[in-house]
């Protein structure tokens, strides 16, 4: 009909205006990948990468794209392969899509650009033309308006927050385990973590952190509240942890929510549509980020309050008023440092976390002459979410340690629930009554807790 059609029969952002000939739509195509691949930095990881692609592959098969389902087998088929573009990281403002990563990840897919090949139990870094005729697979040949569908959409945000959730829901079992080891090393309360205080507040997380809590203390012949004669109320990072570790899970399960509605949405622009009139092919606003970013943003603050709640708890138990026990856990103090310095590493985590905290969706600048004037920066709240994970991870490992040995130095037996646990936590990273360098068993315990070692110990 010799429509101006967005990205199809156009150039692109402030280039909306001018009109290509049919001749060369196809070369519109390539241009725009390969245009828009310029991103900076270290490249993603393969796993991140791959979980890019099949949410691209996800879009487009819902089928308001107007492209060919060969697009979707083909990203298919490079996944099933495990032949993975290389992306660099930063490049995507998170509105007209994550365009410049998933430009990199489109190269690949035309047979351009560097990829990464599964051979040999490892990750091997060749050209895309070689990886693809090595697995027998023909370079794509773009169609009007594929390179565009490729570009324009959520995905790497989609990627990130996959990641991010996986590892969250082990972290929020771990960090409610260090809790539970704390209040026992402690000598705290159980009150406040019974159902029926629980039950007065519409907050359904908490009452799931106490219930682990409970179910690791069952069966306890010397109940934590017997023992907290010492003191009326505890303070608040084992106290009010329920409600801290509760809000937590709460962004962690928005986070999932957001993401998997996008994962099966078409985020991509233009977008065909069925009306009462027929169908139309619409310009709108699906690429935007905002929704994903401001779910990232929210966790990247729980990691952060995670974390921070967990050194409080850290230092509670290096506290000699706290435990009964010698400060820092050290059986000759002066002499020895004990868990001081393990400490100091959460707290230097911490600070990471919180500068991770700075929300990213509420920075925009203007691009594209001013057509593209807001954007929402989703990708960049998903990369300060993803890298706050590890950093999360090891001061829960620390917090981990720190009860573990108070535990062992008090001698206390615990119930049978959380005596598995600990063997678990004492295998990666055994009790030590002297003084020893901690670097690989805190960094060997903060990876089993993202393997989700604990998981199978848990009640």
């Amino acid at each position: 009909k010799e429509e101006a059609i967005y990205g199809v029969t156009t150039g692109f952002g402030d280039l909306c205006d001018i009109t290509i000939p049919p001749e060369q739509l196809r070369e519109l195509q390539v241009n725009l990948v390969r245009s828009h691949a310029c991103a900076v930095g270290e490249p993603l990881s393969p796993e991140i990468t791959a979980a890019m692609m099949l949410a691209r592959a996800n879009a487009l098969a819902v089928g308001a794209s107007g492209i060919r389902p060969d697009v979707v087998t083909h990203i298919l088929t490079m996944l099933q392969n495990r032949i993975i573009p290389v992306v660099p990281r930063i490049g995507s403002l998170g509105a007209s899509g994550d365009l410049a990563p998933l430009a990199h990840a489109a190269l690949g897919m035309i047979g351009e650009g560097s990829v990464d090949v599964w051979q040999d139990n490892k990750w091997k870094r060749i050209s895309a033309e070689v990886a693809l005729a090595e697995a027998g697979i023909e370079p794509l040949l773009l169609g009007p308006k594929e390179g565009l569908s490729l570009l324009n959409g959520t995905s790497l945000q989609i990627a990130y927050s996959a990641h991010i959730s996986q590892s969250l829901d082990r972290l929020l079992a771990a960090s409610d385990v260090a809790l539970t080891m704390s209040l026992s090393a402690l000598g705290g309360s159980l009150d406040p973590f019974l159902s029926e205080l629980h039950a007065l507040r519409r907050q359904p997380g908490q009452e799931e952190t106490s219930s682990l809590v409970r179910s690791l203390l069952q069966g306890n012949a010397e109940p934590a509240y017997v023992r907290s004669g010492r003191r009326v109320q505890d303070p608040y990072s084992i106290r009010c942890a329920p409600q801290v570790h509760g809000a937590c899970r709460s962004a962690f399960k928005r986070l999932k929510e957001v993401a998997i509605n996008d994962l099966n949405s078409a985020t991509d622009n233009p977008l065909v549509i069925t009306t009462e009139e027929g169908e139309r092919i619409v310009s709108g606003g699906h690429f935007h980020g905002e929704p994903i970013g401001i779910a990232l943003d929210q966790v990247a603050i729980a990691i952060a309050e995670l974390g921070s709640i967990s050194e409080r708890r850290t230092d509670l138990l290096l506290t000699e008023n706290s435990t009964g026990l010698p400060s820092f856990l050290t059986e000759q103090p002066g002499l020895e440092s004990g868990m001081m310095i393990p400490h100091y590493v959460a707290a230097a985590a911490l600070s990471e976390l919180q500068i991770h905290a700075a929300p990213a969706s509420i920075h925009s600048t203007p691009t594209s002459g001013g057509q593209e004037d807001h954007v929402s920066n989703a990708a960049t709240a998903g990369w300060k979410a993803h890298a706050g994970v590890s950093k999360l991870a090891a001061i829960i490992a620390v917090e981990l340690m720190t009860g573990s040995k108070a535990l062992d130095m008090q001698g206390v037996q615990v119930p049978l629930p959380l005596q598995q646990i600990l063997d678990v936590i004492r295998h990666h990273a055994p009790v030590t009554r002297s003084d020893a360098s901690l670097s690989n068993p805190i960094n060997e315990l903060a990876r089993a807790l993202l393997s989700g070692s604990l998981e199978s110990a848990l009640p």
